[in-house]
């Protein structure tokens, strides 16, 4: 029993592992003579669902935020090749960033690092070498 607890604290939570802890919870406080457990967990689960309801409703038609050229320009671009090889240049750029702290800035905004269109250029090694580290 206890090898099986441990192997279970290997692997990832899934949504499933928490409905079953919130089961138990209910069905523990139950058994012991009080439904405050049950009556928690309900109403845990009401006032979540309330919330997202509120915040979809605020949305009003789009519920996904549709990104503008401003805030994502890597997305907008029109080869598949071209957004994986920007998005790999701005992880390089990220980790250097952790390494080599200098000229910090608070935001970076459009066309502030310039995209990668071929896999020939150059700055494509970092990006390698860095997937590979």
């Amino acid at each position: 029993r206890a090898q099986g607890d441990l192997h279970a604290l290997t692997r990832p939570l899934s949504v499933t592992d928490v409905f079953n802890a919130l089961k138990y919870k209910a069905v523990e406080g139950a058994n012991r003579g009080g439904d405050g457990a049950l009556v928690r967990v309900v109403a845990s689960c009401v006032g979540v669902c309330a919330v997202i309801l509120i915040h979809l409703s605020l949305h009003g038609e789009q519920v996904l935020y549709s990104w503008t050229i401003l805030e994502n320009d890597v997305a907008l671009l029109p080869s598949t090749l071209s957004r994986v090889l920007s998005y790999g240049h701005i992880h390089v750029q990220y980790m250097w960033k952790l390494f080599y702290p200098y000229s910090l800035c608070y935001d970076h905004g459009y066309d502030c690092i310039s995209h990668i269109t071929s896999i020939t250029d150059l700055r494509n090694i970092l990006t390698i070498g860095l997937y590979a580290a």
